[in-house]
């Protein structure tokens, strides 16, 4: 049996007064411009009291008309109240925009002088050759210019450009700040050189002197002189001549003191052995009686047994350890530890001053802790148990097994038994009624099931 959809539809009123969202209606009403017929309607946007916002025209005979209506169009040819459809070759046989005529013999009308384009350009005309031809505005200035004004040329400087007539102007080639340029007429010839400083020419400095120079601020050199170099030395405010006196430097009891004639080098170094010193700074670090601490802001103070070796090697603490920090961080990858009982929080005496010690994750953001207020523990990841697991010594099998049968509850029009034998949980509906929940049948006006398979036949949207 073939399927029959029948939508909402009116041979005497154009659009429907109400029409659902997504619902489609017809009118076959004979159109007359004004009264909304021969058109095709859908609903659209919200509803209200089934009606939606919306009432859209998508289609219909009245459109199908406009095109030419159902047989052969007319293609390439302009008809009144008809669109327009190109023929085979994209053209049509007539066009009238105002009181312009497009037709296959060119363009007519009156007045022609007051035809335009709405700001259009004709493009890539060639060059005339008939007096009525149309010229590009590069052709006219080139004749212009050839004719009327002669040669020119045009120029550009660091800064401005201009341009230059041959026939009716100078160009003139002016010298900068520090440059001059001169003319010659008898050989055609334009020298460009730099204004002349008044510096002597010559070399300066000397072994016993240092030429001094001044340079304005277009880089010209403007004066040159000397002046002495100095031959004494002041140390702590004595002069001493470095033409005949020395410098003598000495060691003390812990510093030795060493000059290589070959290079003039003068070295000190610290002795193997440094004796009666009250305390030894390095860097920022200070050896003070039996205490090493830290000289800077930094408030850190590094250990390293291995410096060839990143984060290698071996510190060994001979004696206990006790650190009197509020934070010890370990940054090891396997942590050993002999003893056999791991103790936190083991100054509180009381549940409350142990609440949130425990055991923290970092990375994978996972807590064991201890939750004073319920006191429990408290695990904020799953837990996966790889032995069997009991609560107060049964197993969670057992457990979970006499409380299923609890764990749900049946809703309307569902049954639910728990058979504790098989542990299978039998899950049944109720055959739905006017009054009573459950599985519901269809009715065979417009459906028709034939093993579970439905088949609609027939559905009618009615008329309006």
């Amino acid at each position: 049996m073939a399927s029959i959809i029948r939508i909402k539809r009116s041979g005497v009123a154009g659009n429907p007064n109400v029409l659902a969202q997504g619902e489609l209606a017809y009118s076959y009403l004979p159109d007359n411009g004004a009264n909304g017929g021969d058109r095709l309607y859908i609903g659209t946007g919200p509803e209200v009291n089934g009606d939606a916002a919306n009432h859209t025209v998508i289609g219909g005979a009245h459109y199908v008309d406009l095109l030419h209506g159902e047989a052969d169009a007319s293609y390439g040819i302009n008809l009144p109240n008809k669109a327009l459809i190109v023929d085979v070759n994209g053209a049509i046989d007539q066009l009238t925009i105002g009181d312009i005529n497009f037709t296959s013999g060119g363009i007519g009308g009156d007045p022609l002088a007051t035809f335009n384009f709405n700001g259009a350009r004709l493009t890539n005309l060639s060059e005339p050759v008939d007096n009525s031809d149309a010229a590009t505005k590069f052709y006219v200035d080139n004749l212009i210019t050839s004719q009327e004004l002669g040669s020119s040329f045009s120029f550009n400087g660091d800064t401005g450009s201009g341009d230059v007539f041959l026939n009716t102007e100078v160009f003139n080639l002016l010298g900068g700040r520090g440059i001059q340029t001169t003319a010659d007429s008898d050989t055609n010839s334009l020298t460009v050189g730099l204004v002349p400083t008044g510096v002597t020419a010559g070399s300066y400095g000397s072994q016993t002197s240092i030429p001094t120079f001044s340079v304005d601020s277009d880089g010209r050199l403007t004066a040159a002189g000397e002046v002495d170099v100095g031959t004494n030395l002041t140390v702590n405010g004595d002069s001493i001549s470095l033409l005949d006196s020395d410098l003598t430097f000495t060691g003390s009891e812990n510093i030795d003191v060493t000059y290589d004639s070959l290079t003039n080098t003068v070295t000190t170094s610290l002795k193997p052995i440094v004796q009666n010193l009250t305390s030894v700074s390095v860097g920022n670090l200070r050896l003070e009686g039996n205490t090493l601490f830290s000289t800077d802001s930094s408030n850190t103070l590094y250990i390293d047994p291995a410096p060839t070796d990143s984060d290698g090697g071996t510190l060994v603490i001979r004696g206990d350890l006790v650190v009197q920090g509020t934070q010890t961080i370990i940054n090891s990858t396997v942590m050993s530890i002999n003893d056999l009982t791991l103790t936190l929080a083991d100054e509180a005496t009381t549940p409350a001053e142990a609440d949130g010690a425990g055991i923290f994750i970092a990375g994978a953001d996972v807590s064991i802790v201890y939750n004073a207020a319920k006191d429990q523990i408290d695990i904020d990841r799953g837990l996966n148990v790889l032995a069997p697991l009991s609560i107060n010594d049964v197993e969670i099998g057992e457990f979970v097994d006499d409380r299923v049968a609890s764990l749900l509850t049946a809703g309307t029009g569902i049954d639910l038994t728990y058979v504790d034998s098989s542990d299978e949980l039998l899950i049944s509906a109720n055959v739905a009624s006017n009054t009573i929940l459950g599985v519901a049948s269809f009715d065979s006006d417009q459906f028709i099931v034939t093993n579970g398979a439905v088949n609609i036949y027939s559905l009618d949207g009615g008329s309006y």
